[in-house]
């Protein structure tokens, strides 16, 4: 059959033989020829849908399907593991020395292997899926939220975050999706924003002014605590190399958000100078989330919430001391008013412009 997925629908085929699936393009095309092959074979009672192919990426649809089929009964699944016979060690050992990794693997071993440039690969990932679904805020917890907009071909992510225990939790995933007839609603972004910070206990919010300065200056109006990160090249490869070790290391938590997983696993590291990384996508994927992830972790891990303490006086005279500075917590000022004060925000607490004590 044609490789045209217009031309694919209306079909009504007793066998669909599917050959090398995982090395498929996930681009619109070829996505559109898979909906109408799947969509025509429940058509026809009997028809039978084949499909052959050597282990891809994990992140690839062929993957998930392959998931999927081995736990479903109207499926049979019979995998083969490398290498093949017919092939002498020596051709093999020449190819492991021509192909990358990832390939010889995939290729010669059947392996399902995420390549050398991907930001995560599928196993550490999952062990970072640790979490049923967002997470509400927390007494005395300092929040961040990271911005990434895009108004028509990017997505605009919205990412709240905190540190516990040194794994940067993802509290909540917000995204906004534009086209270039029908751009992301700035009024939308900052209204969500500013909900996010005003409920996450003032969370700071973090942004790229050369993206959002007319955003920042709103949000700044209206009390929320924003804080500028200029991309560069080296601020860009500082954003990548946090999430990377963080992912790596296991010390993010994440819910399990199938559009969230499949856009972290197919993020790729590009080295744009010696020693400098940046995070990119294939030209059908998308990188927002995890730029937004990156933004708020970033801030957390190199500048995370000094430890709580206090001070214990009585009529004047102070009596106990740690010398810690509190993380949130609620100060009670000499003439009965309170205050939330975070202890890792300069220009809030007893000391500060406008403080009491």
């Amino acid at each position: 059959m044609s490789a045209d997925g217009a031309s694919a629908f209306g079909l009504t085929p007793q066998m669909v033989i599917v050959d090398e699936f995982a090395q498929w393009p996930t681009t619109p095309g070829p996505r559109r020829l898979w909906t109408a092959i799947a969509s025509a074979v429940p058509k026809v009672a009997g028809a039978r849908l084949v499909i052959l192919t050597t282990a891809g990426d994990p992140g690839h649809p062929a993957h998930r399907l392959l998931t999927d089929a081995k736990s479903s009964p109207r499926w049979r699944v019979h995998e083969v593991p490398g290498p093949v016979p017919w092939i002498s060690a020596e051709a093999l050992a020449e190819q492991n020395q021509l192909l990358p990794e990832s390939q010889y693997r995939r290729l010669h071993l059947n392996q399902w292997v995420s390549a050398e440039d991907s930001l995560v690969d599928a196993a550490d990932l999952a062990a970072c899926v640790t979490l049923d679904g967002p997470v509400d805020p927390r007494p005395a917890v300092s929040y961040r939220v990271g911005v990434d907009l895009g108004l028509k071909r990017d997505r605009t992510a919205i990412a709240v975050r905190d540190l516990d225990a040194g794994t940067v939790v993802l509290n909540r995933m917000l995204t906004f999706v534009g086209s270039r007839h029908h751009p992301v609603r700035l009024d939308d972004v900052e209204e969500a924003v500013y909900e996010a910070a005003r409920r996450y206990h003032g969370a700071r919010v973090l942004i790229d002014p050369w993206q959002a300065v007319g955003l920042g200056q709103r949000l700044s109006r209206r009390g929320v605590r924003v804080e500028e990160h200029t991309f560069s090249a080296q601020s860009v490869g500082r954003l990548a190399s946090c999430l990377f070790r963080l992912l790596r290391d296991h010390q993010v938590a994440l819910p399990d958000d199938e559009e969230l997983l499949d856009e972290l696993a197919n993020v790729r590291l590009r080295e744009t100078s010696p020693g400098v990384l940046r995070m990119d996508h294939d030209p059908d994927k998308h990188d927002d989330r995890a730029i937004a992830l990156a933004l708020s972790a970033f801030a957390l891990v190199e500048h995370p919430p000094a430890r709580r303490g206090y001070a214990v006086t009585m009529a004047a005279r102070t009596i106990g001391v740690d010398f810690g500075v509190p993380g949130r917590y609620e100060l009670v000022r000499g003439d009965g008013s309170r205050v939330i004060v975070d202890g890792d925000d300069p220009d809030v607490g007893p000391y500060a412009r406008g403080g009491g004590g």
